[in-house]
């Protein structure tokens, strides 16, 4: 019964995160106003008894999210299970499984590998071509040209500001290096200068030195530099004369900074060195850098099998630019922020994008002729059941007209509302200017409702299905009396912007580039690259 906000100032006294974080005892040991509060309050010092009895225990059962435990028994008698989140877990952490011998793997989902196998679907249909990636090799100039221009969004792992900036400075020409700029693109290495170090030495600004000849087999492909986990077992193995199981035991025991094993590994290390006639002072030396790199070596395999669906997707986009986008642009839909980003770049290749088509568009974006067409999929109150219908029903041909439309698909899932959004997007636009067909939709799907109803109960006028007994043309918008009002272009854009997430046909800045052409950034560019100052937006209010 302690008031939340007097819990709340007492937690504020104790210091926490990685730089300065003290335990609750040491706390009231330490810190003056603390103590007082803790002496002078029975109530307060219940409290933080009760509080460093819970310290340090498990705050909640989480799941991992990719993680699959394998044994070779039912796991109900091997290890405690629990239900979390209507999943069964193990209660044992991933340390805790290890060490009673399970197999532990961590096994991913990636949309970007959906992303290529679409594209090559659509290169299949457009060019004839049957393209199998894994006879392609991973040599293809064109491919590293347009990674060393920084040109990157779209592309696995490679598409964030920072890493686009590292792109430019590392120049990447052979799948070694692609491999390592995954690898150093994380916080340690980064701020470590390990980074810079390893651009000036691929440059040539600062010429490769080993301390042993030994090493350079080893640390050729990284310019003389310590990059990867598997380089440190290599180094224990030639140098120290280690098994590759003491390798990898040294390798986890550096990565974790556990000191009594790494003292008890360096002393038969030494000794390694020793009996291969080593100059020892050379081998404690190589010993130190192992131990300094080893904080910030990443997994080799890991590196390079993300390099493949990398260079794969950098490979397709090249070459195949507007399949590769489209197939892209389909795996983000319902995401504005992705899909604007994503559009933006296919204007800046030089791709035309279109508007959605109810003649025209699937589900999921289309593209033919370097052209990319929204897919129905994309614009909000329009459902997959709605999309299905208006494809099936136009398979006997195109909709030549609103009401042609509206007396071929079911009113019942197409409704009003989805007609309204596909007539504001454009999706109607071969058939009616977007303001005219708004003033008459409404009227439309009303005699739409009413040529239904009369055929069903066989009321089928004179002329079949061109014609009915009320004499109301069935295949254009005839006999209609729309209330005719011209909607402004700018409204006709918001109507894009609310209902795709984006404008399409035009931006409402368009009229203004004279002010911003030259030096106009995305808001998200300068979110990452002007950290803490100031800069001028030109904005629509």
């Amino acid at each position: 019964d302690i008031p939340l906000s007097e819990v709340d100032t007492i937690a504020k006294l104790i210091p926490s995160g990685p730089s300065n974080s003290m335990s609750i005892p040491e706390a009231i040991e330490s810190i003056s106003e603390l103590n007082e509060k803790v002496n002078a309050n029975p109530k307060i010092k219940e409290m933080m008894d009760i509080a460093i009895k819970l310290e340090g225990l498990y705050r909640h059962c989480s799941t991992h999210a990719a993680g699959v435990v394998i044994s070779k028994d039912p796991l109900s008698d091997v290890v405690p299970l629990i239900k979390n989140d209507g999943q069964i877990v193990t209660q044992f952490s991933m340390v805790d499984l290890e060490s009673v011998g399970l197999l532990k793997m961590d096994i991913l989902g990636l949309r970007n590998l959906t992303v290529i196998q679409d594209c090559l679907e659509l290169i299949k249909q457009n060019h004839h071509k049957t393209i199998d990636l894994d006879s392609l090799g991973y040599d293809d100039k064109a491919t590293y040209d347009l990674l060393c221009t920084g040109k990157t969004v779209g592309i696995f792992q490679l598409e964030s500001q920072g890493m686009r900036n590292l792109i430019k400075d590392l120049q990447p020409q052979t799948f070694n290096d692609l491999i390592a700029l995954l690898a150093l693109y994380r916080p340690g290495p980064l701020g470590s200068g390990m980074v810079n170090d390893f651009i000036s030495n691929k440059s040539g600004k600062t010429e490769v030195q080993y301390d042993l000849p030994e090493l350079e087999p080893i640390l050729k492909e990284t310019y003389g530099m310590i990059v990867y986990q598997e380089q440190v077992m290599q180094i224990a193995s030639v140098i120290g004369g280690f098994s590759l199981g003491q390798a990898d035991m040294l390798r986890r025991a550096m990565g974790k900074k556990k000191k009594s094993v790494m003292d008890e590994m360096k002393e038969t290390f030494l000794k390694g060195a020793e009996s291969k006639q080593i100059n020892l002072d050379k081998a404690n030396k190589v010993f130190e850098l192992c131990y300094k790199f080893a904080e910030y070596g990443f997994n080799k395999s890991h590196s390079a099998a993300y390099s493949v669906v990398s260079y794969h997707t950098a490979y397709l986009k090249t070459h195949y630019p507007a399949e590769y986008m489209t197939a892209l642009l389909s795996s983000v839909q319902g995401v504005s922020e992705k899909i604007s980003l994503y559009i933006q770049e296919s204007i800046d290749m030089n791709l035309q994008i279109l508007p959605p088509n109810v003649n025209e568009s699937t589900i999921d974006f289309v593209t033919k002729d370097n052209k990319i067409r929204f897919g129905l999929g994309s614009v909000k109150n329009v459902g997959d059941g709605a999309i299905e219908n208006i494809i099936q029903k136009r398979r006997d041909g195109n909709y030549k007209s609103l009401m042609d439309f509206c007396t071929k698909v079911d009113l019942k899932v197409v409704n009003k509302r989805v007609i309204e959004s596909l007539i504001k997007v454009g999706a109607f636009d071969e058939i009616g200017k977007r303001d005219y067909l708004l003033s008459i939709y409404e009227q439309v799907i009303d005699r739409a409702q009413v040529i239904e109803k009369e055929q069903r109960n066989g009321q089928i006028g004179l002329f079949g299905n061109t014609d009915t007994g009320t004499g109301v043309a069935l295949l254009d918008d005839q006999n209609l009396t729309p209330q005719y009002i011209g909607i402004q272009p700018g409204s006709l854009l918001q109507m894009e912007k609310e209902l795709l997430g984006l404008y399409i046909s035009a931006h409402p800045l368009d009229n203004f580039q004279h002010l911003y052409k030259d030096n106009i950034k995305l808001t998200n560019q300068i979110n990452e690259t002007h950290d803490g100052r100031s800069v001028s937006i030109l904005g629509k209010i």
